[in-house]
């Protein structure tokens, strides 16, 4: 996938999953925004075959993919608000 693909893809996951300016992060919920939104393989992750396909990915801030959090197998849960200065914790109108 080449850099206008990825782009194009995080601005479909903009407008899917917020408003087409921000979405929430799907495990914290923090607001990101094109600059700060990275894309979650769900349900299946990359290492087991997931591809980044419009049925297989959601937004995440990078704390959260980062941890892969929300993964199979997985006993670490986001509870609260992720320590990135850089994400508001507003919403986007």
């Amino acid at each position: 996938m080449n850099t206008p693909q990825r782009k194009r893809l995080r601005e479909w996951v903009l407008k899917e999953f917020g408003n087409g300016i921000c979405a929430p992060c799907s495990t914290c919920g923090f607001y990101l925004t094109i600059d700060t939104v990275t894309l979650d393989r769900f349900p299946i992750p990359g290492k087991w075959g997931g591809r980044y396909i419009r049925k297989n990915i959601r937004p995440q801030c990078c704390h959260c993919n980062s941890r892969h959090v929300g993964e199979p197998g997985t006993e670490s849960i986001v509870i609260g608000l992720c320590h990135r200065p850089f994400l508001s914790l507003r919403s986007c109108s």
